[in-house]
């Protein structure tokens, strides 16, 4: 008999196992505790650049990061997927996450209008971060990367972008060196 075709039973072998807390990342030990340490101490940077080759975890960490960066849990493991805000950051149904793939021009523009409206993004009372993951942030045009450059000068609270690269050869230098939170993610 077959089953009913179902959104579960449709999902890829990649988002049925993607990790969704800090502990199922594999081989990243290092890249967990530095990221819960900026967590604990309340140290957050407004841009983490996360490179590594495909499929080393870098869409996933960064998910899992912007999750913890907005659990209610008080206790030390975060995220801890049973909030509502958690839960919301890991299936990507936040409001407060935008994922954007710049792989192509829709991707692109995604971004540029993303900065157009950053002046009015605002945090939720609730919600602590603005989470925006930047998927193959090396693809991205020249003047893009200067109104990135503009955003890093005077950062707005609360808002963190994560950029997700595959080689960093392709961001400017001065994106490269004022990301505070370099996490090379290993294979």
């Amino acid at each position: 008999m077959l089953e009913e075709s179902s959104p579960e039973n449709i999902k890829s072998l990649s988002q049925k196992y993607r990790p969704m807390f800090f502990e199922e990342l594999l081989g990243q030990n290092m890249v967990v505790q530095s990221l819960m340490s900026v967590i604990s101490k309340g140290r957050v940077a407004p841009v983490y650049l996360f490179q590594g080759h495909r499929g080393t975890g870098k869409t996933s960490t960064a998910r899992i990061f912007a999750a913890a960066l907005n659990c209610l849990a008080t206790e030390e493991t975060k995220p801890c997927g049973v909030c509502r805000e958690c839960a919301d950051f890991i299936s990507g149904k936040s409001k407060d996450l935008k994922e954007v793939d710049v792989s192509n021009k829709k991707g692109i523009d995604r971004v540029k209008n993303l900065f157009r409206n950053l002046s009015g993004v605002s945090s939720s009372p609730i919600l602590q971060y603005k989470v925006f993951v930047i998927d193959k942030c090396r693809l991205l045009p020249s003047k893009t990367w200067l109104k990135f450059h503009r955003f890093l000068e005077k950062p707005l609270p609360h808002v963190v972008f994560i950029l997700v690269t595959t080689d960093c050869d392709n961001i400017p230098h001065s994106i490269f060196s004022r990301s505070t939170g370099n996490f090379c993610l290993l294979v």
